[in-house]
């Protein structure tokens, strides 16, 4: 979905560069396949449990709605 979807709307926004990646740690998001696509587009720029830029745990601006 990622490689299919995401980013080739992504590039077609002229976005790719300038989003942070964020995502939990739900074990199909950190497969290392996964994990290689995303330092691949993203770099530094991912906010995950398994990457050194944690998601804040009750961050108010960062925990999506729930309704």
């Amino acid at each position: 979905m990622l490689k299919n979807y995401v980013l080739p709307e992504l590039r077609r926004r002229n976005a790719l560069n300038d989003i942070v990646w964020m995502q939990d740690g739900a074990p199909p998001h950190i497969a290392r396949s996964v994990k290689r696509l995303l330092d691949q587009h993203f770099g530094d720029r991912i906010t995950s449990r398994y990457y050194p830029f944690p998601w804040p745990a009750r961050s108010p601006d960062l925990t999506p709605m729930d309704f």
